[in-house]
């Protein structure tokens, strides 16, 4: 009897999340740095005016840099609103118009379909990711509906540990949705470009 996709992607997400908690907390910052370092010398980062970012937690790759960088340079960040899942089931984002020392002040919700033909980048995390730019999320479908919705020159990054990379490919809905650069602390990805 063949496994279902979802069932395939279930699995997935459990060994890649287990790979992420084995990592520790010093190679998690020194990651960090050298992804954040590499997202913000991205060509389609300095040209954007108004980027989407999703707010690190747990073990994923932190962004915290990324977005106190981009406020820096008065770009407009978009964040998904504190309660994620209930959140974006809802379709609301949140405007970031300034940051603190440790926490974002988030100001002015904004339903998602009125702000997704408007923004330059879209920062996507995942579980597990393969070399073509798909990924496996947490199931929601949040994301994959975001990028689905963006202007056709609006440019999508993941981010994501070497550990996340699955050769041979992630399994595929026909929705799910590609990055068009994958960054990690190693490497960016640029699907479709020979390394």
């Amino acid at each position: 009897m063949e496994i279902n996709l979802s069932e395939k992607k279930k699995s997935l997400r459990r060994e890649c999340l287990a790979r992420r908690r084995t990592i520790s907390q010093a190679n998690r910052a020194a990651w960090d740095g050298h992804i954040a370092e590499q997202v913000l010398t991205l060509p389609e980062i300095s040209r954007a005016a108004r980027v989407f970012c999703y707010v690190s937690m747990a073990d994923e790759v932190s962004t915290r840099k990324i977005i106190t960088h981009l406020l820096a340079e008065t770009k407009q960040v978009f964040v998904p609103s504190e309660d994620h899942k209930l959140l974006h089931r809802d379709g609301v984002f949140e405007l970031v118009t300034g940051a603190q020392q440790e926490s974002l002040q988030r100001r002015a919700a904004i339903e998602v379909d009125a702000i997704a033909e408007t923004l330059d980048v879209v920062i996507v995390p995942g579980i597990a990711w393969d070399r073509d730019g798909f990924r496996v999320g947490f199931g929601g479908g949040y994301f994959d509906r975001l990028l689905a919705d963006l202007r056709p020159d609006a440019r999508t990054v993941g981010l994501a540990y070497d550990l996340q990379i699955v050769e041979g490919g992630v399994p595929r809905d026909p929705w799910d949705q590609a990055v068009d650069v994958l960054v990690t602390e190693t490497s960016v990805i640029v699907p479709g470009v020979s390394e």
